[in-house]
């Protein structure tokens, strides 16, 4: 075997298509459950104080946790423990904490979210 076949070879092993991450990766809605692509969901971060912020950019640092862009889920937020259960460190339980300034940055975002899609119609 010469030296390009054996070289094929070997790429055509690497190449293989199941593994290959292809479009947006998913992540789940920690209120409803579902798996969505990341630019239909909200992030969520603790903060190493242990209040909760919005990361519009995706990138901030801290704990993260993904949410719908529905008015459901934000109202199902506000009421539960599922979104500070996901933020919460294991060995401090209850340490994760959310302002109204939160609350109503995160109700404003989805707000007009809804109303970007009504105009797209």
């Amino acid at each position: 075997m010469n030296k390009d076949a054996a070289t094929e070879k070997k790429n055509r092993r690497r190449a293989n298509p199941k593994r290959r991450i292809i479009g947006e990766r998913e992540r789940m809605c920690v209120i409803c459950r579902t798996l969505k692509g990341k630019s239909g969901l909200i992030r969520i971060v603790r903060q190493a104080d242990g209040a909760c912020a919005v990361d519009i950019t995706g990138k901030a640092p801290g704990r993260g946790a993904y949410i719908c862009r529905s008015p459901e889920c934000v109202s199902a937020a506000k009421k539960g423990k599922s979104l500070f259960r996901a933020l919460s460190p294991n060995e401090a339980k209850g340490k994760v904490f959310a302002d109204a300034a939160f609350w109503d940055e995160l109700t404003g975002l989805v707000q007009n979210n809804a109303e970007s899609e009504e105009e797209g119609l």
